[in-house]
């Protein structure tokens, strides 16, 4: 079962947000994230979150609705995203789509991408997407397929860094470690339809990301 969580960050483009919830089996959106489904013509299943930042009326609305509402105090432990997430495993998703969770809170940001490698070691599939980028959590062994005007970027989270391989690629690999905090993963692009990436030891973040 596939789930989507639209939160109240930088919005992903109207068609693209759509055909997202057109593909998914259950919505959640967190908090501000309702306004951005509505504004799209989407809806959702679930409305998540302590609501600080919804407005009164779109709330009201909701309320209306059969969108079930799950409310939780300003002064909590988790983010709205985290508890949206949380929702999703206890309704037995096996994959998770998020947007809107990057933004001008880096705060925010940071933690949302941590997010990707608890449900990658949970077995969960996910993904972070905006209009300029896709986040995901490095596996094993990645097929990527060729997107036009993306690059892509490799970024170690182990502190010994990450040891991969890269076939199909402008700048190959074999077996070559990125240090952590190197730039040496950075904007990278395939010259083949398709490429792969080995992950042989250590953590990464994949990135597609386009200006």
């Amino acid at each position: 079962m596939d789930g989507l969580i639209v939160a109240g960050g930088n919005k992903l483009n109207i068609i693209e947000l759509k055909k997202l919830c057109d593909s998914t089996d259950i919505i959640v959106a967190a908090d501000r994230g309702i306004e951005y489904l509505l504004n799209a013509d989407c809806s959702a299943d679930y409305l998540i979150g302590d609501f600080d930042s919804i407005k009164q009326d779109i709330l009201l609305e909701v309320e209306k609705s059969e969108i079930k509402i799950v409310k939780h105090p300003i002064v909590k432990d988790e983010t709205d995203t985290e508890l949206a997430v949380n929702l999703l495993l206890e309704l037995g998703c096996e994959s998770i789509t998020l947007v809107g969770v990057t933004g001008t809170r880096l705060d925010h940001t940071i933690t949302n991408i941590y997010i990707l490698r608890d449900l990658y070691l949970k077995n969960i599939k996910a993904k972070i997407i905006d209009d300029n980028n896709i986040i995901e959590y490095l596996g094993e062994r990645v097929n990527i397929e060729k997107k036009k005007d993306y690059y892509i970027s490799i970024i170690p989270l182990s502190p010994e860094g990450v040891v991969v391989s890269l076939e199909g690629f402008f700048f190959p690999l074999n077996k070559k470690n990125i240090s952590y905090g190197s730039s040496l993963g950075v904007s990278n692009y395939l010259v083949k339809d398709n490429g792969n990436i080995i992950r042989h030891s250590g953590e990464a973040l994949i990135l597609q990301s386009r200006d």
